[in-house]
């Protein structure tokens, strides 16, 4: 019998990496603006899968931190799941 796994939601933890980076935002940053302790936060840029309760609060801590235009020119956009 295989190991069971917990279904969720993930991240693409480059894409996470980048709305962090272009709001000049670190983990300890959104994991207190979110209310998401700090170790979920890492499991979240590492591609873990989330509830969507916790999904939902990371999302909108970055909706309510402003983009820096100046990063976004100077930050690569990841693609295809590559940073």
């Amino acid at each position: 019998m295989g190991v069971a796994r917990k279904s969720g939601i993930t991240f693409d933890p480059h894409r996470l990496d980048y709305e962090l980076a272009i709001r000049a935002l670190s983990a300890d940053d959104l994991s207190e603006r979110s209310g998401v302790p700090a170790p979920t936060i890492s499991r979240a840029r590492h591609g873990r899968a989330m509830n969507s309760t916790t999904v939902r609060s990371i999302v909108a801590a970055l909706k309510q931190s402003p983009v820096d235009p100046g990063l976004v020119a100077l930050i690569a956009k990841p693609t295809n799941g590559e940073g």
